[in-house]
């Protein structure tokens, strides 16, 4: 995976959310002294929960802003969401709260110098954008499946590591 040839953690939890992270920062976020963090959330929050849009972003400026404060010389990543079948078709995502979700976080992400967002959107769905690569996600249209995963740590590898060498990861991406 992404964090074999790194100093890395992955403290994901499916079907979390944003309030989620903020409660348990302090246990599965702030203890790790870490160079880079790769945030992918909100998803959940307005697919599951009902959430708007507005909220979620809301909740992620105050998960941003807890990160950076106590790791103010990290590099921090946004990922905006990922094109699943079930949320993306016509060239943008289904739901008015996930769209409210992306736009929010894309005009959050530009508002604060210390987070880079990151679209996979262009790599994850047809040439002209308009709908999902359904051989990059399982069966539920909701997750990504091996192929989803290998696009992804890809996309992920050349923006965040940006093409370090690690040495006997050479051919890391074949």
């Amino acid at each position: 995976g992404l964090t074999t040839y790194v100093n890395g953690y992955n403290v994901g939890i499916g079907g979390s959310t944003t309030k989620d992270w903020i409660h348990a920062y302090d246990k599965l976020i702030k203890p790790f002294e870490a160079d880079r963090f790769v945030i992918l959330v909100g998803g959940n929050d307005v697919n599951v929960w009902g959430s708007s849009g507005e909220e979620t972003v809301a909740n992620l400026k105050t998960l941003l802003e807890m990160i950076h404060a106590d790791h103010p010389d990290a590099e921090i990543y946004y990922i905006y969401t990922t094109p699943s079948p079930s949320a993306y078709a016509d060239g943008d995502y289904s739901s008015a709260k996930l769209r409210a979700l992306v736009s929010g976080a894309k005009t959050l992400c530009e508002s604060l110098d210390y987070v880079q967002g990151m679209d996979v959107r262009k790599a994850m769905t047809t040439a002209d954008e308009q709908n999902s690569k359904e051989e990059l996600f399982a069966d539920d249209k909701v997750h990504m499946n091996d192929a989803g995963y290998k696009v992804f740590s890809d996309i992920l590898y050349e923006e965040i590591f940006r093409g370090e060498n690690f040495g006997a990861a050479e051919g890391y991406k074949t």
